[in-house]
């Protein structure tokens, strides 16, 4: 016997025995009993209820179909066919007689379940609260995929799943009770339909007529109008036994005999927290067979399913939800292990398959200039070409994109693709591909977006609402990373960059200058200072204005940074108009003939400022490490007066010291 029978065959034991107190006396001793039976079998059936597959282990299906969070309310469409109780075909099997009154039953109304309830809720609530805690425990020492995975829609669909199965089970734990307690031939529970109608979910297998696929429709035979006037208790004990077959649950095809026919039809709906459930039934081929006593434990039972179905769904629920911002907090604390773009990209990239299926990923930056973005990250169809794409510009007059759009938004959308035409994702340049039907777009960033996350499937309708809240609060979580990064990335580039011209300050310089002496006397290297300034530039202030002086200065320095070896050598603004070049592991002849270029570059070409062209030219000194000094001060002073001797021999030259 396996694991669920066991624990079926308990819950089964537990209930009777429960039942049997209650009917031994109206005793406050067997009432707790009774209610420690209950509440034992209780906390099995939510044990049951959520027991799956160990949460480190999730297995999402990866073709799965997305759709809408699935509502609350329980939806038999979602269980699979070999769950439902074989019915052996109503035209081969006489209908079963009733079953009766069990012996020795106390007939005299009994208000004790509800006493039972109240003795369940502590064990379910402590036994839930416990179990809640083990989901975090497992989640906590599951891997960063299956964290991931812990997100996705069809992670939660699997759990549904499971639930609807052992639901399932409750529900004949609870027409077993019943039908141990009341005569009939049929004990039902119906489960209510997004169309309004009240669909057959479990009844007695002794019930061999019973339509699998009934359904109670509003104003459509004796129980529709019920659905129609407002769903109450129900008792009809002199049910005419001809019109059995305008109660709709029983096989049309099957023609009763007045013996056959039902007599007596007693429901009750399934309520809790001000919402119906459902619908428990009960009848019975023998005319007024049902007493008082017999209403009040029918109502009694519906409202202890009530209580129970209620809090299985709230807890499997809240339990989902756990799981989920247990998994968004291992993921917030995981981007923010390394405070560094590449790292927080690479956890976003890594967890998005495992959250939304999709056959492509690209993740684009936004530039510094802000007017263009570059892909960093792209998986799936063609992602090497992508990644070799180069900036895509961002601004109005560009040619349109699914991306422009996006950053331009500042807010997630989805939509399938237009069939008649090609939408471009980023550039022109991009690989074309047909077969991709759909997709979600999710900027990121909090002041100001930063980025953007593109999926494409090849499924129409891959994505909805639920990807973009689920995306939304994984981009969400990094783009508030991303924003701490890029104010420390900007607080240091302010520490050490100069302003107006972008290069190098005086105080990094000076950092550089000490570091590179150090390295060089360990390692026997080389290396050139170069001193130099605008020739002239007062006068330049004095004609044009200091905006146009302003100008000037950023356009030397993006002529001085062009000059030099990216990476290996270095420019920094010294003061006012002097700059400073450091050429690394070259002699005074090499820094010479480089310095020459840049002098030459700026002499030939005019800059545009303020609506005038103006010519400007530039004076240099060089001293070499360790040529000239190997001294930190006496070599910037060697350059310096290199310089000016440069002036004094009539500007716009390049000096070496001797």
């Amino acid at each position: 016997m396996n694991g669920v029978f066991k624990q079926i065959l308990i819950v089964l034991i537990l209930v009777m025995l429960g039942i049997l107190l209650h009917g031994v006396a109206d005793t406050v001793l067997t009432d707790v009993f009774a209610g420690a039976f209950f509440g034992y079998a209780g906390a099995i059936l939510v044990r049951a209820v959520r027991s799956r597959p160990n949460v480190t282990q999730p297995a999402v299906p990866a073709a799965a179909a997305q759709t809408n969070e699935a509502p609350r309310q329980p939806d038999t469409s979602i269980l699979p066919a070999a769950e439902e109780t074989p019915q052996p075909p109503a035209t081969e099997t006489p209908p079963a007689p009733d079953v009766l009154r069990p012996e020795n039953t106390d007939t005299a109304p009994q208000h004790r379940i509800t006493r039972t309830i109240k003795a369940m809720e502590n064990p379910l609530r402590e036994w839930s609260e416990a179990t809640v805690e083990e989901e975090a425990a497992a989640l906590q020492r599951a891997t960063a995929q299956q964290q991931a995975a812990a997100l996705s829609y069809d992670f939660r669909t699997k759990i549904r799943i499971e639930m609807e199965k052992t639901v399932d089970k409750m529900l004949d734990v609870f027409i077993s009770m019943v039908g141990s307690r009341l005569p009939h031939r049929t004990v039902a529970v119906f489960f209510p339909t997004p169309s309004g109608s009240y669909a057959l979910r479990r009844h007695n297998p002794s019930s061999t007529l019973v339509n699998k696929d009934a359904a109670i429709t509003p104003n459509c035979g004796i129980l529709g109008d019920l659905l129609t006037t407002g769903l109450c208790h129900y008792y009809k004990p002199n049910f005419r036994p001809d019109r059995t077959h305008a109660l709709h649950y029983y096989d049309e095809k099957h023609t009763f005999t007045p013996e056959e026919g039902i007599r007596s039809i007693m429901l009750d709906p399934i309520e809790a927290a001000g919402e119906t459930m459902g619908i428990l039934l009960v009848d019975s081929t023998k005319e007024n067979i049902y007493s008082k006593a017999d209403e009040e434990f029918l109502a009694n039972a519906a409202r202890f399913l009530g209580i129970t179905l209620h809090n299985t769904y709230m807890n499997t629920e809240h339990s989902i939800e756990y799981q989920r911002l247990t998994a968004m907090s291992i993921m917030e604390k995981d981007f923010w292990k390394e405070l560094e773009f590449d790292a927080v990209m690479n956890k976003v990239f890594d967890s998005i398959p495992h959250t939304t299926p999709c056959d492509r990923i690209t993740i684009s930056r936004k530039d510094r200039d802000k007017m263009s973005a570059t892909i960093v990250r792209a998986y799936g169809m063609d992602a090497e070409e992508f990644l070799a794409l180069p900036s895509f510009p961002l601004s109005e007059n560009s040619p349109p994109s699914i991306a422009r759009v996006a950053y331009k938004d500042e807010r997630g959308f989805f939509k399938n693709f237009r069939d008649d035409q090609y939408e471009t994702r980023y550039s022109v340049k991009e690989p074309k591909r047909s077969e991709l039907a759909s997709f979600i777009a999710i900027p990121f960033g909090i002041d100001s977006i930063k980025g953007l996350i593109l999926l494409e499937s090849v499924k129409k309708d891959a994505f909805t609402q639920f990807n973009i809240d689920q995306l939304s609060s994984i981009a969400t979580s990094a783009g508030i990373v991303l924003d701490k990064i890029f104010m420390i990335k900007q607080i240091e580039y302010l520490a050490t960059h100069d302003e107006m011209t972008k290069l190098y300050n005086h105080r990094r310089y000076m950092e550089i200058i000490t570091e590179k002496i150090t390295a060089c006397q360990r390692y026997n290297y080389s290396f050139s200072l170069v001193m130099c300034d605008i020739d002239f530039f007062k006068k330049i202030n004095d004609t044009y204005g200091h905006p146009v002086g302003d100008s000037i200065l950023k356009d030397v320095a993006a002529r001085l940074r062009n000059g030099i070896r990216d990476k290996i050598d270095v420019a920094a603004r010294y003061g006012g108009e002097e700059f400073v070049l450091i050429f690394d592991k070259m002699g005074p002849e090499e820094a010479k003939e480089s310095t020459e270029r840049i002098r030459s570059a700026i002499e030939s070409a005019p800059f545009y400022a303020g609506g005038h062209e103006i010519r400007v030219t530039m004076s240099f000194g060089i001293a070499s490490f360790p040529n000239h000094s190997d001294e930190m001060d006496d070599l910037k002073t060697k350059a310096d007066e290199t310089l000016y001797k440069a002036k004094r021999g009539g500007r716009n030259r390049v000096e070496v010291y001797k």
